[in-house]
């Protein structure tokens, strides 16, 4: 027997496992895309809407690393590295059992051959048999036991992540997995649940005292809901979006500042204040006395009466106090 006909079956098997694990590697990354990926854009989402605290997360995060790296080695990483070894895991005997299966014309020949070949080439009788079988394969292409298109069932693990990026691609949903990957890639930081839109309100918030206060507000970001709450210390509505993303209620007969949130479901804005500008009043009256010299009476004062009676000819000054205002007003009265 030739050693190119030794090199014609080595050659042939060669091409077979390369293509065997190319198929492999095909369904494995089809494999990986439909339940790998889906797996990451599902736990991502899952932490976005439940906002898990840190131990919940870490274990999460383990796990799911945990599987990927199992469907990445497996599925992926191994046929490649085969691909590259010239499928060294794939023994002559298993691959020559798989040909046998999948080639009718060479059946059991190839697996007699490699048995043979192990007794050695020894004797005459050994090497007319493998000559003889080597001229019965050489006709056929062992690579054309595998075929690509066997990979078509696998095409079904595309299914779920088509169904993923529907779902966040139709409702402009990418925000939910952003937002809960960074968490998970953050899995120690504490976070607060955030409202997943910003406000902006259309005026100071800033009253007089006793009058109403017309509340408006817009709100902008991924998901706009349709009705929020607003909660104060005494208080609790529900308000309806308007046209334009707006939000509008009053606070009536405002008296004192009223601290409120807005609510969205169980999430909680910052505080805001509406300020109360108090009116301003009269909160002191003095009145300073100047007696005329003949009546020797030191001057005096009086406060907060409402009849002054003072000698004829005195010099009255009035000094009033103003609550809620920083300016102090002193008028100065002449001769009584």
């Amino acid at each position: 027997m030739s050693k190119n006909e030794n090199n014609f079956i080595e050659r042939e098997l060669g091409q077979f496992k390369r293509k065997y694990w190319l198929a492999k590697l095909l369904q494995g990354v089809l494999i990986f895309a439909g339940t790998g990926l889906v797996l990451i854009g599902l736990v991502a989402i899952v932490e976005y809407f439940t906002w898990l605290n840190v131990q919940q997360r870490t274990v999460l995060v383990v796990l799911t690393s945990a599987i990927e790296i199992y469907l990445l080695a497996f599925y992926i990483l191994w046929p490649a590295l085969q691909i590259l070894m010239n499928g060294a895991a794939l023994s002559d005997t298993k691959a020559a059992v798989l040909i046998g299966s999948k080639i009718s014309g060479i059946s059991d020949r190839l697996t007699n051959y490699l048995e043979l070949k192990t007794l050695g080439e020894n004797s005459e009788l050994i090497d007319a048999s493998l000559s003889q079988k080597q001229a019965l394969m050489k006709d056929y292409s062992f690579k054309q036991a595998v075929r690509l298109s066997a990979i078509k069932p696998f095409l079904l693990f595309l299914i779920p992540i088509f169904t993923l990026l529907l779902f966040v691609w139709s409702g402009n949903r990418w925000f939910m997995i952003e937002q809960g990957a960074d968490r998970l890639l953050h899995f120690s930081t504490e976070y607060e649940k955030e409202l997943p839109f910003s406000i902006e309100f259309d005026s100071a918030l800033v009253v007089n005292e006793g009058q109403d206060y017309a509340l408006k507000f817009r709100i902008k970001g991924n998901l706009l809901p349709q009705e929020l709450n607003i909660i104060s210390a005494d208080n609790q509505q529900s308000i309806s979006m308007d046209n334009g993303n707006q939000f509008k209620t009053t606070f009536r007969n405002c008296l004192d500042d009223i601290t409120f949130q807005i609510a969205y479901d169980d999430i909680l804005s910052e505080e805001y204040k509406l300020s109360v500008v108090k009116k301003a009043v009269v909160g002191r009256v003095r009145f300073v006395v100047e007696p005329p010299a003949y009546t020797k009476i030191e001057p005096y004062t009086i406060e907060n009466s409402l009849v002054v009676e003072v000698p004829q000819y005195s010099r009255v000054s009035v000094l009033y106090a103003f609550k809620n205002t920083k300016e102090l007003d002193i008028f100065y009265g002449g001769i009584i």
